[in-house]
């Protein structure tokens, strides 16, 4: 049983809050809606940690892919069904053709127009791309020797964040976009992302019992924490409180990096302040939180935006939104995440080759 890493769930959460305020505030000129969907870059990274950390290679690449269904298709449905009957009251648009490439698990694989039906549903293709890399790095990382595996992911890495860089002018994000037909922004920011996770994961599970004894004095500890805290307040002011004033926005994924190691190794005051139980809690949430939040931020929107109560009072209605937004994962969570996911579990428990 791996052991609990409690403050790498409050950076899920941060990214999560970022996520929600991105795409509430997304036609808003505050600066508050510039670079809260880069921190769709950081779920990849965490994603790409937890999978070498829980790696369990004596599951066969079917039972790995039934176990990420199950993971993601309950609340990830749920959704899509919700968001689909929303736009018969003009709430939500939503092409039908669409949503079915969104089930499939298509939509942030190129394989379907990157636009098209898209934007009520901007989320959904990150799970796609999540799925499917992963799935590629597990079916790597069973058949073939750790040191090509490591190399030949390091390479893509590199690859991928050097064309969606070069391609989009510095600019990391992006959705479903095609560049010459078959490179997909998507997928390759989920290897990029994912690889750099797999590949701190790897020198993480090399490393830490090092770390766990070391002993360090006030001063370094103190120097620790300036970095922690440097790292993490440009996290939370860059992807929520204004634009980054650089054009290179891979700066990002290297403060992504650095304030993951820094929190895993807890050596500064503030990662060790922060690996309290209470993230894991409320870490478990932020999956149906994610995927849901655009239900809310649709519905109340269409309420909102022409009433003059809230153009006098739009911080009060942004905030309740926000909170409502957690409201509904936390209930999707306990209605659908964890029941279905537990049934479904029970229903097609997870087989192990021993032969692995």
């Amino acid at each position: 049983m791996e052991k609990k890493i409690k403050n790498i769930e409050f950076i899920r959460i941060i990214g999560c809050l970022a996520i929600i305020l991105f795409h509430l505030l997304y036609d808003s000129s505050l600066e508050v809606t510039k670079n809260g969907n880069k921190a769709v870059d950081l779920f990849f990274i965490i994603s790409g940690f937890f999978f070498v950390y829980k790696l369990n290679l004596h599951m066969s690449i079917f039972e790995f892919i039934k176990h990420k269904v199950i993971r993601l298709y309950p609340v990830l449905i749920f959704s899509i069904g919700i968001i689909y009957i929303l736009s018969f009251f003009n709430i939500t648009k939503i092409n039908f053709y669409s949503t079915i490439f969104m089930i499939l698990g298509l939509s942030g694989t190129g394989l379907c127009n990157g636009s098209e039906g898209i934007y009520y549903l901007g989320q959904y293709w990150y799970c796609s791309s999540l799925l499917w890399v992963l799935v590629f790095f597990f079916y790597l990382v069973k058949n073939f020797e750790f040191k090509k595996v490591n190399l030949f992911i390091a390479l893509a890495v590199f690859f991928c964040y050097s064309f969606i860089l070069d391609a989009r002018n510095g600019v990391i994000n992006g959705m479903a976009d095609n560049y010459y037909h078959i490179f997909n922004v998507g997928i390759m920011r989920a290897i990029g992302g994912i690889g750099i996770g797999y590949l701190i994961g790897n020198w993480y599970k090399n490393h830490s019992h090092k770390f766990e004894t070391l002993k360090l004095n006030i001063i370094t500890k103190i120097f620790i924490t300036f970095l922690e805290l440097v790292c993490l307040y440009f996290v939370i002011s860059n992807l929520m409180f204004h634009a980054i004033k650089c054009n290179d926005h891979f700066i990002f994924i290297i403060v992504y990096m650095a304030l993951i190691i820094l929190f895993l190794f807890k050596k500064g005051f503030i990662s060790q302040f922060l690996d309290k139980n209470i993230f894991c809690l409320l870490g478990r949430y932020t999956y149906s939180i994610f995927v849901t939040h655009l239900i809310i931020v649709y519905s109340l929107s269409q309420l909102c935006w022409d009433n003059e109560w809230f153009h006098l009072n739009h911080a009060v209605c942004y905030f309740f939104i926000v909170i409502a937004c957690i409201l509904m994962g936390i209930i999707t969570y306990h209605l659908i995440e964890k029941p279905i996911g537990k049934y479904l579990n029970e229903k097609f428990p997870l087989k192990t080759d021993d032969k692995s």
